[in-house]
């Protein structure tokens, strides 16, 4: 009994993995409001898992600054496209930001498996 629930944890283990994106974004906010505040909200929208800035936020005017995020998330329940669409617009409609765009998406396991090979490919040169 004991064996099969853990198989059954291991395969749903496995199928979440496969699920997990990661993306490249840039959000436009106001100066106004606390940046701290709109990624909170972000990260309380169904299916995120992390929101990280990658470097700092850029004044591109008086009452707006430009942030580049990484997010990463598990389109709960529906296809990547509609949960792409799903996060853009919940994410517009967050207090204080003018604008917000998904660049690039990709499976995170996928980049993961590549980084790890590129490691072991370097580890091998260096030993020769």
């Amino acid at each position: 009994m004991k064996e099969s629930i853990k198989k059954i944890k291991d395969l749903v283990r496995e199928r979440i993995e496969y699920r997990v994106y990661e993306a490249e974004c840039l959000i436009q906010t106001s100066r106004q409001d606390n940046l701290t505040e709109v990624l909170t909200g972000m990260r309380a929208l169904p299916g995120i898992t992390t929101v990280n800035m990658v470097g700092a936020s850029k004044q591109l005017s008086e009452e707006k600054e430009e942030s580049r995020l990484k997010i990463k998330f598990v389109p709960l329940g529906k296809s990547l496209n509609a949960y792409i669409k799903f996060l853009i617009q919940k994410t517009r409609k967050l207090p204080g930001v003018y604008s917000f765009q998904i660049k690039n998406v990709i499976n995170y396991k996928h980049k993961l498996e590549k980084e790890r090979e590129h490691r072991a490919r370097m580890k091998k040169l260096k030993q020769m």
